[in-house]
């Protein structure tokens, strides 16, 4: 099994954050000899205080029930809760296919959205993501942890071509990314969340199971483990406008802190494709 590039006590946050930043520029080797990038980590009391939610592209401003401020309208994409609604910025002349309205003084102005990239009106969907086969290291990924033992055991690191998260008993840790999903008109047969991934446990996991993977508070999986082998996971997503989301692989070792426990996760070749089985 590797090694950790973090072991440390959790004395405090300023402590921590130092470690991270020098174990961050390490580099390891594999029990194979393959070089081993590791990703810098945030060490945080809880994790979930550490995982920003993505823009999702629609810049909107509170209004009370059937009422919009100057320059809003009434949002197509979020319902009313109760007596208050969300308006969206208005453009003049309307902002093209897959354009949104930003405010911007003195007048709003179109932008892609984030979705897309290129110039207002000509808007292109270019892939779910920049760095899908981790050819570029940890570009495009954050990574948030929490330890409850002393030393911690949690690596996150780049390694043969993906992603390797690994952690141990009473520890816990977060990889997150943007995930950029097209309209129906780009993948009309529908689309699906691919991504190969291999996961190994030896131990117990505790209650509520060693893995949890989200598409901004969309379950993806469960993932089984597969011992050494490699699987795919394929989840349908709902397409009409073009929107991000967060995906989240969140590791933790839950259960008695004596206990022996180590989780393996490697993830790669991240995509949006066409399925018609999800149309």
């Amino acid at each position: 099994m590797q090694q950790s590039l973090y072991d440390r006590d959790v004395c405090s946050e300023e402590e921590t954050s130092s470690e991270a930043e020098t174990s961050s520029e390490a580099e390891t080797s594999s029990e194979t000899g393959s070089e081993a990038l590791a990703c810098p980590i945030e060490w945080v009391f809880f994790v979930d205080n550490a995982v920003p939610q993505p823009d999702d592209g629609y810049p909107i401003v509170p209004g009370p029930f059937g009422e919009c401020p100057e320059g809003t309208e009434l949002s197509e994409v979020y319902p009313c809760f109760g007596d208050i609604c969300t308006c969206e910025h208005l453009c003049d002349p309307e902002c093209g296919p897959r354009g949104v309205c930003h405010p911007e003084e003195p007048d709003n102005t179109c932008a892609c959205h984030p979705a897309y990239a290129g110039e207002p009106g000509a808007c292109a969907w270019e892939g779910a993501h920049d760095n899908p086969d981790f050819e570029a290291g940890c570009e495009g990924w954050s990574f948030a942890a929490f330890t409850g033992t002393e030393p911690g055991q949690v690596v996150a690191e780049v390694l043969d071509g993906g992603l390797h998260l690994h952690v141990e008993r009473c520890e816990e840790l977060a990889a997150y990314t943007t995930v950029r999903v097209p309209d129906a008109m780009e993948l009309p047969e529908g689309a699906a969340l691919v991504f190969d991934y291999r996961l190994e446990i030896i131990g117990e996991p505790g209650n509520g199971g060693p893995l949890d993977v989200d598409l901004s508070n969309e379950g993806v999986g469960p993932l089984e483990a597969t011992g050494g082998e490699l699987a795919e996971s394929r989840t349908c997503l709902p397409l009409s406008y073009g929107f991000t989301r967060q995906l989240e692989f969140r590791l933790w070792g839950a259960g008695v802190c004596a206990d022996p426990l180590e989780i393996d996760l490697w993830v790669d070749t991240l995509a949006v494709v066409a399925d018609p089985n999800c149309g």
